[in-house]
Order: C-alpha cells, then sequence, then structure tokens
C-alpha cells in the first residue's frame, strides 16, 4: 500500500501542477488579449468596445500587444462580441453596432469597410492616416474617425531616461523598439457623440499630465554658460530684490560636450551638481536643463543581432 501511495502522490502533484500552470497561462492570456477578436489572413480584427475597433496586420514579429509610445491603453476595455460569417471571397465579423466587411484572405487592410446595421457604409480604407490626425469638430459629422498607430514604437522599460550601459537591446535607439512596426489602425464609431469620441480617444492613447504649479509661475531662461556659482547668484538676485522665481534653465553648457548631446556633466562648471540641486530646491526653485539632442551616428559597431531582438507580448 505504501508503495502505491508514492505513484499516486505524484500523480496528483502533476495533476495539481498542470492546473497550475494552466490558470497561469489563461490568466496571461487574458491580461495580453482581454477582447474578443479574429484573425482574417493576416490581419486582426479586435473589438475593444461597442465603439471602438482595432485594424491591424501582423508584424515581422507577429501581431502586437504591448503598449506603444501611441497606444497606452488596450487591455482597460469591455469588449464587444463578435459574430464571424463568410460568403465568397469576404469575411463579415458582425458586432453590436456594426459589421466589418474584410477580404477572407486578407494581406493587408485594402477593401476593408466598415458598415452600420443597416447597410450604410460607416468607413472604408483609403490609406493609412498619418502621424497627426485632428479630432472632428462638434459641428461636423462623426459617423466615423480613425487614427494610426504609426510608426509604431515601443518604448524602453527605462522611458526617456538614457539607456543602462549593460543592455544592448536597440542601442542606436535608446532601447525605443521600432522592430515590429506595421499597419495598425483604430476606427472609432461614436454614432455621432462627440464626447463618446473623445472619451474613448482619451481612454485609448493616454491623459495629458497636468503641467505642475511652477511650470506657470515666473522663469528665467537665457543662452548663458552658467557655473554652479553664478547659477547661485542668480537666484539670489531674484530673492534680494523681493521677486518672484520659480522656475531657473539651465542651458546647454552644463554638459561635457558643450552642445546637444551626452549627458555627462562638466564638472568644471558644476562641480557639485547633486548639492546644487539640493540648494535650489531648498530656495523652492525648480530647475530646467536646456535639452536638444543632435543627431549622430555611432561609429561604435552593436551587435546585429541584439540590435533588434524579440522581447514582449507578441502573438
Amino acid at each position: 500500500m505504501k508503495n502505491m501511495q508514492k505513484p499516486v502522490a505524484c500523480a496528483l502533484c502533476a495533476a495539481l501542477l498542470c492546473l497550475a500552470f494552466g490558470a497561469a497561462a489563461q490568466a496571461r492570456e487574458a491580461r495580453v488579449n482581454p477582447v474578443p477578436a479574429e484573425i482574417v489572413g493576416k490581419v486582426r480584427v479586435q473589438a475593444l468596445s461597442p465603439t471602438l475597433v482595432r485594424l491591424e496586420v501582423r508584424g515581422f514579429w507577429g501581431f502586437e500587444d504591448r503598449a506603444t509610445f501611441h497606444i497606452v491603453n488596450r487591455e482597460d476595455w469591455p469588449g464587444d462580441t463578435i459574430h464571424r460569417s463568410e460568403a465568397g471571397g469576404s469575411v463579415a465579423l458582425a458586432c453590436t453596432n456594426f459589421i466589418v466587411n474584410i477580404p477572407k484572405y486578407a494581406k493587408n487592410l485594402e477593401g476593408v469597410t466598415i458598415t452600420g446595421k443597416d447597410g450604410d457604409v460607416l468607413w472604408a480604407y483609403a490609406g493609412l492616416p498619418g502621424d497627426k490626425a485632428a479630432l472632428p469638430a462638434f459641428t461636423e459629422e462623426a459617423p466615423a474617425f480613425a487614427v494610426a498607430d504609426t510608426p509604431r514604437v515601443v518604448p524602453a522599460a527605462w522611458g526617456f531616461s538614457p539607456q543602462p550601459m549593460w543592455n544592448w537591446r536597440h542601442r542606436c535607439t535608446n532601447g525605443w523598439s521600432l522592430c515590429n512596426d506595421a499597419p495598425d489602425l483604430y476606427v472609432f464609431l461614436p454614432g455621432g457623440d462627440h464626447r463618446r469620441l473623445r472619451a474613448d480617444f482619451v481612454r485609448l492613447t493616454g491623459r495629458t499630465e497636468m503641467l505642475p504649479l511652477s511650470a506657470l509661475g515666473a522663469w528665467d531662461s537665457r543662452y548663458y554658460a552658467y557655473t554652479q556659482e553664478t547659477a547661485m547668484a542668480q537666484v539670489e538676485g531674484y530673492h534680494g530684490r523681493g521677486l518672484p522665481l520659480d522656475v531657473l534653465v539651465i542651458d546647454t553648457d552644463w554638459r561635457v560636450a558643450g552642445s546637444g548631446t551626452g549627458y555627462e556633466v562638466n564638472t568644471a562648471l558644476f562641480p557639485d551638481m547633486e548639492g546644487f540641486f539640493d540648494w535650489a530646491h531648498g530656495k523652492n526653485v525648480e530647475l530646467m536643463f536646456n535639452d536638444h539632442p543632435e543627431p549622430t551616428v555611432s561609429k561604435k559597431q552593436y551587435p546585429p543581432q541584439r540590435t533588434c531582438g524579440f522581447a514582449g507580448n507578441l502573438r
């Protein structure tokens, strides 16, 4: 009996592990692709809501589910039902308020249309919109509005900060990836409701952060090679005269390069930059460092297999 208990225990453990891994995989799948989707040829259609649909052509690394520079929220959507039907060489994907019509063996977005339940064409693909698109005015009809995630760029984990020296991925773009760029379109179908259109747009692309109150105050900014001493004297000059100063701008000479590249501090001008920060903040003065990077071509050749590697949630 004791010998039989071991195989039974092992089998139970294996079953529990399978259930655990299965549950984890389902949870991961739900996070990665939480809304109903249909793939037609090389095109994926995602019904994010009854008023928003995504049309995406498969990229080199597959369909893209990671947040991008333009589209920060694809997951927090209620989704919508999709009923698929085929007739001849066309596929119809019926959602609550509209029908996406797409060629059965689609290789791109050519020929894709969106119609209402009454058969009227609400939107038809006529080329990828540019990277700038103005929302329709409240006085305009708004049956449909489309924006493209172009160029489709996946931000680095460190954002706009300099890339860590230990990380080689996408070195030429500071860790930002353009490797899975592909036509990626979002069609808003608000039914003429401008408030709904704007609410969906902000939800998809992200809300702009509010400016700090100091940014609305008094600034001092000029093209001048400050030193730590002259910058401190500038602040004291305002305060000594009873004048407000909220932001002091330090121009390009704060960096070693002295122009528009690099982030190494010029210690000949600012021997104690951290101490300068603490001093200025103690005076309730925010600091802004002028930064207008200049494009350069690095002479150092990075391993090509690492500059465009695969990582993230791709399908």
